[in-house]
């Protein structure tokens, strides 16, 4: 785990990071935190931008500039 970085695949618009119930705090209880990932090595949406293609093309700009995606582990349900 000490390369790994973990990428959030999306968000909910409007809601705060820090909301209990927003994905980057449900990342962080249950993937981060018991794997002894810092948030350092995250990157997530900005779920609170109100503009929000913007945003998208920001983290698409962050997520390439991190040299993309190698591996994705994604739950459907």
């Amino acid at each position: 785990t000490a390369r790994a970085r973990i990428a959030q695949l999306d968000e909910y618009v409007g809601l705060p990071a820090d909301h209990p119930e927003s994905y980057r705090s449900v990342l962080r209880r249950e993937v981060l935190e018991p794997l002894g990932i810092g948030m350092d090595a995250f990157m997530g949406p900005d779920g609170t931008a109100t503009d929000v293609q913007g945003a998208c093309e920001a983290y698409d700009r962050a997520l390439s500039g991190a040299g993309g995606v190698d591996l994705q582990l994604l739950g459907i349900g």
